[in-house]
């Protein structure tokens, strides 16, 4: 069952791309570093980063708020050469769009997938919704301008705090193809 709470907070603005759409959303809202790790890239995480297996990967995991309320979990792979381009503790204040930029790998190309899902025990802990509850899945892999994968994130979101909406367009009724003209992500108001 979704609830939705008319009394939320929300960030609005219309955003003209999702990656300008991602740095304000970080503007916007808090963050709370959970966990930060450095480990062996796994078989998956290999695979979507184009990684040697046994290389070597830092796992950050933050929760987002907005007037403290939790409405996104974060669990993000980057390639360890590029995070030790960047200081750890700014983790917890920068957004990791900004800290890709600082190590010399700014993102300009994303692809990413979004699916329904439901609340695992931990991130439903972190949310403050029951296991089970619905939630949107965002699962993006950044590249930089040579192509490399810098970032491979994982984003659940509250279904009742966050709404993702798209404005498509075709140039006139004859045309079929239709094109992405604006694309907009917000938490929603509680």
């Amino acid at each position: 069952v979704v609830i939705y709470d008319v009394a939320a907070p929300t960030v609005n603005g219309s955003f003209e791309n999702m990656i300008d759409g991602l740095t304000l959303m970080g503007l916007e809202t808090e963050v709370q570093l959970l966990d930060c790790t450095i480990g062996a890239v796994s078989p998956a995480i290999s695979e979507s980063l184009d990684m040697p297996s046994g290389s070597s990967v830092q796992r950050i995991v933050r929760l987002r708020s907005l007037d403290g309320e939790p409405f996104s979990y974060l669990v993000t792979y980057i390639p360890y050469d590029i995070a030790d381009g960047y200081d750890d503790k700014l983790l917890a204040t920068e957004s990791l769009i900004k800290l890709l930029e600082k190590a010399g790998h700014a993102p300009v190309e994303a692809e990413q997938t979004i699916t329904a899902t439901s609340a695992a025990p931990a991130v439903a802990a972190n949310l403050g919704v029951a296991p089970g509850s619905p939630l949107l899945r965002i699962h993006r892999i950044m590249k930089d301008k040579t192509g490399r994968p810098v970032q491979d994130i994982t984003a659940h979101y509250r279904a009742d705090r966050f709404e993702y909406h798209m404005r498509l367009n075709r140039a006139n009724a004859t045309q079929s193809d239709w094109k992405t003209e604006k694309c907009q992500s917000a938490p929603r108001q509680l």
